[in-house]
């Protein structure tokens, strides 16, 4: 894989779960992952090191099937919740451990949501009402006030289908509305979140409907995009991924491959991501988790080592620096894989850093060359006065010699005149010569 900024690259590796992995979510700012399985337990994991900080589990959970995390709003008091889904039908909600990144499990309390065994299908939470909506197995669809970190003792509302709610998504001005897609048929039921009559028992009150209409296949999973202005679904029929822009379109604008075979079709998850939802994570078989953008540009393939394994559940967040994924596998030993990307500040942050160090190399290195021409011109300007004062040495020498000699030879001369040995001729005015006188013989 490209270790380009553009890309993502394989940040941390999860293990400890046993077969599959059914939902993963960020949170704490991308600091934590919560995820849920087969093994009947939730994990919470320090991304930063990889380790499983707490496990939840309880005898008569069965497998988790889905999470939700309801945060407080900014001017609300109260503390994260973390609602469990099950195959036996219950919901348990644990709040977040004060000033700790782990979840009071002494605190956790179970709603018998369904019959036994009517498994959690689906589940979403209104952040902004403090509302959940949960969808079963066998059809029924069931809305809940959260009180005091809780489910409510009774329903706000039932539903009962004929089909599978695979997905519940609240949705458009201040989460109005609730859409239910199914299994089968691949309904889009689209209902009013609010209470219709308050007057009725709470077992006696239906939603209203608002329409429905018929998808190109069967759902097996469907996320929206942030603005709510676009939904993906996992079509079960071609298992590609078709987008629907707008929301209610008849018939997606795209539809996005992630799978070369058609054999046996399995649910795959997918998540918006980066800011804006301006890519599309998509999960696949052989391992393969695939990111697009919302033009149906495939941007690039991370592989899990795993080439077997579908990937269904898939969950994005953005941190200060990066752009995450979190994606987990169906087989046993399943791992759950983080995917990192800097962030376009952190991307020019970077730049402009590179920027910076190559202007302060630039300048660093012409710094270093007007320092070696001074050195050099130093070093050329004392070798000159070197070879001057050699020179003056030299003439010194040769003047000392000079008049070393001369002075040798006015001696000889002197000592040859006083001797008689010589005979100067001339005088003051004229010119003066010498003549050798003749010595006496030598006996």
């Amino acid at each position: 894989m490209s270790d380009s900024d553009s890309d993502y690259r394989l940040l941390q590796t999860l293990r400890g779960h046993h077969n599959a992995v059914n939902c993963v979510l960020f949170f704490q700012n991308g600091e934590l992952l919560v995820s849920g399985g087969d093994d009947q337990c939730v994990r919470c994991w320090n991304i930063s090191n990889s380790k499983c900080i707490q496990m939840l589990t309880e005898e008569h959970w069965g497998q988790v099937t889905a999470l939700s995390l309801y945060e407080p709003q900014p001017d609300e008091s109260g503390s994260t919740v973390l609602f469990v889904g099950t195959s036996r039908g219950t919901v348990t909600a644990y709040p977040l451990s004060t000033g700790k990144q782990t979840f009071n499990a002494y605190a956790g309390v179970t709603a018998d949501v369904f019959v036994m065994n009517d498994s959690v299908e689906s589940q979403a939470v209104d952040p902004l009402n403090r509302r959940f909506v949960v969808g079963s197995h066998q059809g029924s669809v069931k809305m809940f006030d959260i009180v005091d970190g809780k489910l409510s003792e009774m329903p706000q509302w039932n539903l009962e289908l004929e089909d599978i709610p695979r997905s519940v998504i609240f949705y458009g001005n201040i989460n109005r509305y609730i859409m239910i897609n199914t299994l089968y048929d691949g309904n889009s039921i689209n209902l009013e979140a609010n209470v219709p009559d308050v007057s009725e028992e709470p077992e006696n009150r239906k939603p209203v409907r608002i329409g429905t209409r018929q998808l190109q296949g069967s759902t097996g999973s469907t996320v929206l995009s942030p603005d709510g202005t676009a939904m993906v679904v996992h079509n079960l029929r071609s298992d590609k991924f078709d987008v629907y822009k707008p929301l209610d379109a008849a018939l997606p604008i795209l539809s996005l491959s992630v799978s070369e075979v058609h054999e046996d079709l399995f649910a795959k998850g997918a998540a918006f991501g980066e800011p804006g939802g301006r890519t599309l994570v998509c999960g696949g078989d052989n391992g393969h988790l695939h990111v697009y953008t919302l033009m149906g540009n495939h941007v690039q393939t991370l592989k899990h080592k795993n080439d077997w394994s579908t990937i269904y559940a898939v969950t994005t967040t953005v941190t200060q620096d990066y752009y995450l994924i979190a994606s987990a596998e169906s087989l046993d030993p399943p791992k759950i894989c983080i995917w990192a990307k800097e962030t376009d500040e952190r991307v020019i942050e970077k730049s402009l850093e590179r920027e910076a160090q190559a202007t302060q190399a630039f300048l660093e290195a012409q710094a270093a060359k007007e320092a070696q021409k001074v050195q050099e011109a130093q070093a050329a300007q004392e070798a000159q006065m070197l070879e001057i004062v050699t020179l003056n040495r030299r003439y010194a020498f040769t003047l000392r010699a000079t008049l070393a000699l001369i002075a040798s030879g006015v001696i000889l001369i002197i000592w040859l005149w006083q001797r008689g040995t010589i005979i100067f001729h001339g005088g003051l005015s004229s010119d003066i010569w010498v003549t050798m006188a003749q010595s006496p013989p030598i006996i």
